[in-house]
């Protein structure tokens, strides 16, 4: 499976597409830990999405789970 498509904010729908390609590439290595899984997620940003998920990390000082940074992103956008 390739690696997903950065992540611009470009629309709701655009993200809801993005984001699926997402969970799903993640279900291939289950082994990852939800803060590989941020890290690795925050590589895809850009722009304005690189600058929410900055703020969300620093706010959080790196203490996240996958569960609820998967509830702050998708209520982002």
């Amino acid at each position: 499976m390739k690696n997903p498509d950065n992540f611009d904010r470009k629309s709701t729908t655009a993200f809801n597409q993005w984001w699926e390609t997402i969970t799903m590439y993640l279900g291939c290595y289950p082994e990852t830990v939800d803060q590989q899984k941020i890290a690795w997620v925050g590589t895809l940003l850009m722009a304005t999405t690189l600058a929410w998920y900055l703020h969300h990390y620093q706010d959080l000082q790196g203490n996240d789970t996958w569960t609820n940074y998967s509830a702050a992103i998708k209520t982002e956008y």
